[in-house]
């Protein structure tokens, strides 16, 4: 009798054994996995303060525009062509934000107007070659871009500019391209005048003409 109870103590004690070392070794899968997580966690032992910083700093990109002037190119250029050429067709360039004009004689002309801390005036006319010897007609081509297609004072500047022969030819010009600085004077200080050339190139003349207002 005495054996009996205790082979039965003894086997109870095996029972209890053994379910205490599963649920240690359950605890031991969990402190791991606990312990595993912590580790690859970037936000351990930072205050939740720098976490709610990081998050509160993502905000939606919002762009600034600095410019001085209207950027609408597309406006200005063909509001140009409208009043300069009534009913003429033209192409617009997206990319390069002028627009080209084609005559019917072959002729094309290339303007963009507008800017954004200069607010440009640039028209450059291609025509036949042989236009390059004839510098009655360059330099009235000349006066009819700036006159027909610049405004807001470059258009004037020009005007005088050609009435006075304030420009003299750059040293660095060639027998086929002649390009010809401004001698400003009296002008507006903000306005300022590129100047303009003649080129031959390609069995082609092309005339350049350039003002921007700062």
């Amino acid at each position: 009798m005495y054996i009996s109870h205790i082979l039965r103590d003894t086997a109870h004690i095996l029972t209890v054994s053994t379910n205490t070392e599963k649920c240690l070794m359950r605890y031991s899968i969990l402190l791991i996995v606990l312990l595993l997580f912590n580790c690859n966690n970037p936000n351990r032992n930072r205050p939740d303060s720098l976490r709610e910083i990081e998050f509160d700093s993502i905000v939606p990109y919002t762009e600034v525009n600095d410019c001085t002037f209207d950027t609408s190119s597309h406006k200005f250029t063909t509001e140009a062509i409208r009043k300069g050429l009534p009913n003429q067709k033209f192409q617009w360039n997206n990319i390069t934000k002028e627009a080209m004009v084609p005559f019917d004689n072959g002729d094309t002309l290339t303007l963009h107007i507008g800017g954004c801390h200069h607010f440009s005036f640039l028209a450059t006319f291609r025509t036949d070659s042989s236009k390059f010897t004839d510098n009655d007609y360059l330099f009235d081509k000349t006066r009819w871009l700036t006159s027909n297609f610049f405004s807001f004072g470059i258009d004037s500047d020009y005007e005088q500019i050609l009435d006075n022969k304030e420009y003299e030819i750059d040293k660095n010009s060639e027998a086929n391209f002649r390009i010809y600085n401004i001698i400003d004077t009296t002008l507006i200080e903000n306005h300022v005048h590129e100047g303009f050339y003649f080129k031959s190139e390609n069995k082609r003349t092309e005339i350049w003409v350039h003002g921007y207002i700062n």
